[in-house]
């Protein structure tokens, strides 16, 4: 699944996260080449290649290591890698580094957005105060923090009351070995919209993460309650690059 976050889309518009590289001679041109690299991967989506590198430029003990450490949260935050709690780890490990720097605001709605994710919303809603209580350039980055509160304020209710739901697989017609993913259903619920990566993307083609480029499908449920084999929405909508279902009307 392409999990590029669209909030860390947004908000990275704003920021020119550049690091002092605080090296000399030869060392200094072999950091300035890793991390255009790196931000070549993250920006692209490719957080495995992204955290490598910027894993290797911390540790090559240079001054910019605080923020460096913070680009391996992100990568650990905003894909799948994380397994067990290392974007906080990172984020938290950074950040006394950096509040005071030109990137605190950005630094701390990350580290709210890592708390956020792991269902620990008191301290989540604390570092978007944080941001909200700075002098932040971007009014945008204030306005997605109150926001973020706000669902924190939902996301405690749900589990002080949580409701009984049966979830289970739709089955093989539907899931395949590929990624499949963002599903919308429709009103009466006979028609299932979703997108997939996989072999029989519209070109062929995969992007530099080496996965398929997204296509979007439909299945119908017949009056048993099965799916049918899924297809291509139309070659009206799918082409060689990237199409995903975002809602149904």
């Amino acid at each position: 699944m392409k999990l590029f976050n669209h909030t860390l889309k947004f908000l990275l518009a704003g920021f020119l996260l550049l690091p002092a590289f605080f090296a000399s001679g030869q060392n200094k041109a072999l950091v300035s080449a890793i991390y255009e690299q790196a931000e070549d991967a993250f920006y692209e989506g490719n957080y495995r290649k992204a955290l490598a590198k910027f894993n290797r430029l911390d540790s090559m003990n240079t001054e910019d290591d605080a923020f460096y450490r913070f680009r391996v949260g992100l990568c650990y935050l905003y894909s799948n890698l994380d397994q067990g709690g290392q974007a906080i780890d990172y984020i938290e490990g950074a950040v006394a580094e950096l509040q005071n720097s030109d990137v605190a605001d950005y630094v701390w709605f990350n580290l709210g957005r890592a708390y956020h994710v792991s269902h620990r919303f008191d301290k989540a809603t604390d570092a978007y105060q944080n941001v909200i209580d700075m002098e932040v350039v971007d009014p945008g980055l204030v306005t997605e923090a109150r926001r973020q509160k706000e669902m924190c304020a939902n996301g405690k209710q749900h589990i002080a009351s949580p409701t009984d739901v049966l979830i289970r697989n739709v089955g093989g017609q539907v899931n395949t070995a590929y990624p499949d993913y963002k599903p919308v259903i429709s009103a009466d619920e006979s028609a299932l919209v979703f997108t997939s990566c996989n072999t029989s993307s519209t070109g062929g083609k995969k992007d530099k993460s080496g996965q398929y480029y997204e296509d979007i499908y439909i299945t119908y449920r017949d009056l048993y309650g099965n799916w049918d084999v899924p297809k291509k929405i139309s070659s009206n909508i799918n082409t060689e690059y990237d199409e995903a279902s975002v809602g149904l009307s």
